[in-house]
């Protein structure tokens, strides 16, 4: 019995770091990532501009505008201050990981563990190609 139940959480735990292994190739190939070769999209370089004026004592929708809601310009100052060159892809890697997490949770729910892998990555390998 306790072989069983040691098999059973080392592929889970292999599972779930296959899961994240997927979102850290995911992450590095976006564009907030240091590595990318190419520009943030136009609305990333906004909120990534924002954000440095609001840590440079600006205003919010004062010195700064942008028809978003504050709680997007608060992240990306959350994440300039973890790292200005890493914060934003370090914050990405961790709400895509628990998002590819909750999915595969809830494909598990109606697949079995393959299918609700392979349909986690590939929504989320879709998802980044948009």
């Amino acid at each position: 019995m306790i072989s069983t139940v040691k098999k059973v959480h080392i592929a889970d735990a292999c599972l779930y770091a296959a899961l994240l292994l997927c979102v850290c190739l995911i992450t590095l190939q976006s564009g907030s990532s240091p590595l990318s070769r190419s520009m943030p999209q136009t609305d990333s370089s906004v909120f990534i501009y924002v954000a440095r004026t609001l840590l440079n004592g600006g205003t919010m929708y004062v010195d700064c505008f942008d028809h978003k809601g504050p709680f997007l310009y608060v992240l990306n100052v959350v994440g300039q201050l973890i790292n200005p060159r890493w914060g934003i892809c370090f914050l990405d890697f961790v709400f895509l990981s628990w998002g590819i997490i909750l999915a595969y949770k809830g494909a598990r729910l109606a697949f079995s563990k393959p299918v609700s892998f392979l349909g986690a990555i590939l929504a989320f390998l879709y998802l980044g190609k948009r």
